[in-house]
């Protein structure tokens, strides 16, 4: 409802007007005896006179009065739209992993399709269908179209991700469809805090919950170790309700190493120990039993060669430089590191130092970087005017979650962090949040740039933070981004969904792990950015260059498989995405005409009355 000129409501004040008017008439009026005897003294009842009389006259006068400022400023209501001779139908799919995973000799998926076409092919004619999906974002595959014959090849084209349905791919595929006269969805699960969809302002929403429980196996971690210095560890995660029994076959550069076969309790988790490696290279560990899930069976890690890493480190903090001396020991423990402080360490030191070679890493804490040129730079707690634009200095953050091992089992309490201006070609590695401040921190991100492979740590590590058990985390987090880092550039490891970047002034040709091949020319700054959406391998080719970026899958979430049924007491799903929030268009109606007729008749009515009052006492009276 509303009112289109609110400054007519100022004719409400003609109420006023009517009271005072049946106040100034209680004046007593002068009535005629027609006696000539004298008036005696009699005892009367004494009663309250009332301060002002409302009879039925009144408020007939007071209700008509109100019904014609209304009238006057344009009051309407917002109602429902008319219905239209052309049904809009939304059919919205999952196509996050856990839709991939097998029930038999059909997917997941393949139910959805099969249920999805049922319902067009009974639709009535004039019926209008759009196809949307969601995984990690929202795509819209076919807009609402009464070509029925390409939304049956749009349904059948959809194919399942290896990357986990993101809440927020979720809202925007829904968005995108909200002026549908019907919605259906198919996935496995609601989103945590849905309920039940049965709910009369869910009426438009329709959830199909596809899939039943299935067991699985998968593959959550992988570490090489050090080629003839030390072990690999494989870390299985049973994500089933009953014992499975697991064969994890490790292969170093496609051939075997060490094959183990396990029974794995429902919900337990093993550790593999394997190696040292003879030699260093790209480690696979495959988990040959079969299972619903195949993407999250298999799981690639580069081991380091024989090569020694060598290093700088900037700093103008004595502790950080020997405890970031120490994380390039613990990467390679035959590195050869020079650290100094800012202004200390020139290219000719470097160079006698590290030999005539490039350095593989610069590490540079809290400084400039003075010129200093190496292979990959790591920027820790960058400074003002620094490579990074800075929008605030804050003085503890807290790190919540790594966008490749999930949420952390608690939070981590930092010291001073920088809120930094992430570049578009990098990718976020962990997230955090901050008190008094609203949105999520980027703690830590990666990427290539035209001057090679980039990393940056926003928080300080002053203090020996590094080297605190309590903050075994961030030393974690150090140690992963040094080896992204100084991997060879020619191979690439990197969780699937994560954006790939690397220069190239010409088309690349990219061959996915099912074989087919796609084009991808470069954008902004000479650089492509590709995401692997399928856990395998890719290969680039970029002319004479070949690159190849091994893509690794497990979401735990995704990866359990058991199909949970959604609860009654959570808000209806129509409520926690704000579906209804300006839905469809609201149709104005205007209710001038109607507040009109309906103070004529206030009108008529007090007449009638003031007639029935004369006819039976005379003018007097009325």
């Amino acid at each position: 409802m509303g009112f289109l000129t609110p400054l007519y409501l100022l004719s409400g004040l003609s109420i006023g007007a009517l009271i005072l008017i049946y106040l100034t008439a209680r004046s007593r009026s002068t009535v005629e005896v027609s006696s000539l005897l004298l008036f005696e003294e009699a005892q009367i009842s004494v009663s309250k006179a009332r301060f002002l009389k409302l009879d039925l006259l009144f408020w007939l006068e007071a209700a008509a009065l109100l019904l014609l400022s209304l009238a006057l400023a344009g009051f309407y209501l917002k109602m429902a739209p008319q219905p239209t001779g052309h049904r809009r139908h939304a059919l919205v799919f999952d196509l996050a992993a856990g839709m991939g995973a097998r029930e038999g000799r059909h997917t997941r998926l393949d139910e959805a399709r099969r249920q999805a076409l049922a319902m067009v092919n009974a639709a009535a004619p004039g019926e209008r269908f759009a196809v949307v999906s969601y995984a990690a974002q929202a795509e819209v595959e076919r807009y609402f179209t009464a070509d029925l014959s390409s939304v049956r090849t749009a349904i059948r084209e959809l194919r399942p991700y290896d990357v986990a349905a993101a809440p927020a791919g979720l809202a925007a595929a829904l968005m995108r469809v909200r002026d549908a006269d019907q919605i259906d969805l198919f996935a496995p699960r609601l989103p945590p805090g849905a309920g039940s969809l049965n709910r009369l302002d869910s009426a438009r929403l329709h959830y199909h919950q596809i899939g039943t429980d299935q067991n699985n196996v998968a593959i959550s971690g992988l570490d090489p170790g050090v080629p003839r210095v030390s072990p690999g560890h494989c870390t299985v995660r049973n994500m089933s309700t009953q014992a499975v029994l697991a064969e994890v076959e490790i292969s170093l550069n496609g051939r075997g190493v060490d094959r183990v076969s396990m029974i794995l309790d429902p919900h337990a988790q093993a550790n593999i120990r394997f190696g040292p490696l003879p030699t260093g290279g790209v480690v696979q560990a495959l988990i040959g039993t079969p299972d619903a899930l195949a993407a999250d069976n298999s799981r690639y890690a580069f081991a380091a060669g024989s090569r020694s890493l060598k290093g700088v480190v900037i700093s103008p903090d004595a502790g950080v430089r020997d405890d970031l001396a120490r994380v390039l020991r613990a990467v390679d423990p035959g590195s050869i590191v020079v650290a100094g402080a800012p202004g200390q360490l020139t290219p000719t030191l470097i160079a006698r130092s590290l030999g005539s070679d490039q350095p593989d890493i610069a590490i540079i804490h809290d400084s400039p970087a003075g010129g200093v040129r190496a292979g990959a730079e790591l920027f820790i707690f960058p400074p003002l005017g620094g490579e990074f634009p800075i929008k605030a200095t804050l003085p503890v953050s807290q790190m919540d979650d790594r966008t490749d091992l999930g949420p952390l089992t608690r939070p981590l309490l930092l010291g001073p962090t920088r809120n930094l201006s992430i570049p578009e070609w990098m990718n976020p590695v962990a997230h955090g949040t901050a008190p008094n401040r609203s949105g999520l921190l980027t703690l830590a991100a990666s990427g290539v740039s035209a001057h090679g492979p980039q990393g940056v740590l926003a928080f300080d590590v002053r203090g020996h933070r590094l080297m605190d058990p309590d903050m075994l985390d961030t030393l974690v987090l150090t140690i992963d981004l040094v080896k992204s880092l100084t991997g060879p550039h020619e191979v690439r490891i990197v969780p699937t969904g994560a954006y790939v970047t690397f220069p190239a002034a010409a088309p690349v040709a990219i061959i996915e792990p099912d074989g087919s091949t796609v084009k991808a020319g470069p954008g902004y700054g000479g650089l492509i950015r590709f995401r692997p959406l399928y856990a395998g391998r890719y290969q680039i080719s970029a002319g004479p260059r070949r690159e190849t970026v091994y893509a690794n899958y497990f979401d735990a979430a995704e990866s359990e498989l058991t199909v949970k049924p959604a609860s009654e007491n959570g808000a209806p799903l129509s409520k926690v995405i704000d579906l209804d929030s300006g839905v469809r268009a609201r149709r104005i109606q205007p209710l001038t005409t109607a507040l009109a007729a309906l103070a004529l008749l206030a009108f008529l009515f007090e007449s009638a009355l003031l007639i029935g009052r004369a006819l039976r006492g005379g003018v007097s009276l009325v």
